[in-house]
């Protein structure tokens, strides 16, 4: 039987591992990013004409390895009131009972802890939105681009208003402002600073 000398094994141990191994068996990466320098924003319809709002503000959190997506959480919280449709009327409407009710509900959470899936986008994790004290499942398709410093999830996910109660009364109506709500985001993390 050939004998290796033990240098030339260790070497070629090392290499092996180096070329292959730290993404492999590196730890979960914990991301966070917030509202600034990124874009939460949602899409709806007024009377079949497309308007578009953003969050101003929002906090997210992800561990995530692309390697390992099963083992991904996402957790995102969303400041409601600093949401802008760049309409004076519609935004002062916002805060009333009827939809967001702000005084009461100040905030959303998404949270996706069961992992992520791939999909022909990029990834995919469901979880449950707690909007206006209701909570429904929705799930989260993006894609995804990271370095040793940096990351960036641009993605989308399709909700109907009504889960939530948000556009109750006269304006529950599907005819006038669309059920369907879509939310597209893009933005960068970075290595979380603070502990989990």
């Amino acid at each position: 039987m050939t004998r290796y000398p033990n240098a030339l094994v260790a070497l070629f141990a090392f290499l092996m591992l180096t070329a292959v191994g730290p993404r492999a068996y590196a730890q979960q990466t914990r991301w966070c990013g917030s509202g600034q320098g990124n874009s939460l924003e949602f899409i709806g319809a007024w009377e079949n004409e497309e308007f578009r709002g953003l969050f101003r503000r929002f906090q997210v959190e992800l561990e995530f390895d692309p390697l390992l997506p099963g083992s991904a959480r996402l957790r995102v919280e969303v400041d409601v009131t600093s949401a802008f449709s760049d309409n004076t009327i519609r935004d002062e409407a916002l805060a009333e009972p009827d939809w967001f009710h702000y005084a009461d509900f100040p905030s959303a959470r998404f949270s996706g802890l069961d992992g992520a899936v791939a999909v022909e986008s990029g990834f995919r994790i469901d979880g449950i939105l707690e909007l206006k004290g209701r909570g429904h499942p929705v799930s989260i398709t993006f894609e995804w681009k990271d370095n040793e410093s940096a990351a960036r999830m641009r993605g989308d996910a399709t909700l109907d208003r009504t889960w939530f109660e948000v556009g109750e009364g006269e304006w529950r109506d599907d005819s006038v402002i669309a059920h369907r709500v879509r939310l597209e985001f893009d933005v960068g993390l970075g290595p979380c600073t603070n502990d989990p």
